[in-house]
């Protein structure tokens, strides 16, 4: 049977059914955070965080859920989500890039070589290098993890995800050394590892951005130099780049998950039957005295639990007594 990776993704990505109430009440709590940030004139990263932690327990749920079920897959989903939300704090970095004008701030429009002081995503205006230096080393670990985990199974994405996220962190440990050590360099250029930087601009894009280490060693007018962007349009190409093949490794490495109860149930079935088993199963909850079958329902399908208990119950149809035949668990 052909399984689709597109349903196979929706699969872990859906996770534990949530009921609808409570779906309302986070919304509700996050808009009304949203608003009261708003309303008492807190900082953008302030807001955007007032709005996203009231999802953080429902989120968590859903991963835990997702874990029980198709194990590292789940902890992959929460990577990736965690590169797309970095991606989308460059996304809005380039727009402000794009939109502010602030001559005072050098920020005349986006342009190839440009800067932009005001413009620094969300969760930047923080502390520009120590927020992406942290939250890049991250990703570089989760990208080794995530390789690390599927040595055996032949993805050239994932290794190219490593490949970028390794590049892009050695951009921030240059940054975030010459910030924390070199600050005079970091600000004004000079000379770093015998190599002269022309000025403050040239420090803060890095090793392979505009007029930085490697435009000033081939030659500020060099042709190379010529082609390499200013910070801001770099890292947002850089996270790009691991981004994109981490969607693509997920892609491939999907077709392969199946919930693990039913590998713990049948071990004699191979990884393809599984694969193919879990696309046709679903998940259904029963409430507490909820009966799920009767003796002589159509045997159109079987159960695995995952939570809680089922008793094995025989009624005797003369005296109408319940008896007790056995009581099953998790697993079973």
């Amino acid at each position: 049977m052909a399984v689709s990776a597109i349903d196979q993704a929706a699969r872990v990505l859906r996770g534990r059914e949530l009921q609808f109430r409570a779906v309302v009440i986070t919304a509700l709590c996050s808009y009304g955070a949203q608003l009261i940030a708003v309303w008492l004139h807190w900082a953008l990263w302030a807001i955007a965080l007032a709005t996203i932690v009231p999802w953080i327990p429902i989120f968590t749920m859903k991963i835990l859920w997702s874990s029980k079920h198709y194990g590292f897959m789940a902890l992959y989903l929460v990577f990736m989500i965690l590169q797309a939300g970095h991606v989308g704090e460059h996304v809005v970095q380039m727009l402000q890039f794009i939109f502010i004008y602030n001559p005072a701030h050098s920020c005349y429009g986006s342009s190839w070589y440009g800067i932009c002081k005001d413009a620094h995503g969300v969760f930047g205006e923080l502390d520009r290098e120590t927020v992406h230096f942290i939250w890049d080393g991250l990703i570089l670990v989760a990208c080794v993890a995530l390789r690390f985990h599927f040595r055996h199974v032949k993805n050239i994405w994932l290794t190219l995800a490593v490949v970028a996220a390794l590049v892009h962190q050695i951009e921030h440990i240059e940054l975030f050394g010459i910030f924390l050590f070199d600050n005079n360099f970091y600000n004004h250029g000079g000379y770093f590892l015998g190599i002269h930087v022309l000025n403050g601009y040239g420090a803060q894009n890095g090793i392979l951005g505009h007029n930085g280490l490697v435009g000033s060693l081939t030659g500020l007018n060099g042709p190379l130099n010529f082609i390499l962007p200013s910070r801001i349009n770099i890292h947002f190409i850089y996270n790009s780049l691991v981004l994109i093949p981490m969607v693509l490794a997920f892609r491939q490495q999907v077709r392969f998950i199946y919930d693990e109860w039913l590998a713990k149930a049948l071990p004699q079935l191979s990884e393809e039957q599984l694969v193919s088993a879990t696309a046709q199963s679903e998940n259904v909850k029963f409430a507490a005295g909820q009966i799920v079958f009767r003796q002589g329902d159509p045997s159109d399908k079987f159960y695995i639990i995952t939570k809680g208990q089922v008793d094995v119950l025989r009624i005797d149809k003369k005296t109408g007594q319940v008896t007790q035949l056995a009581r099953l668990a998790e697993g079973q």
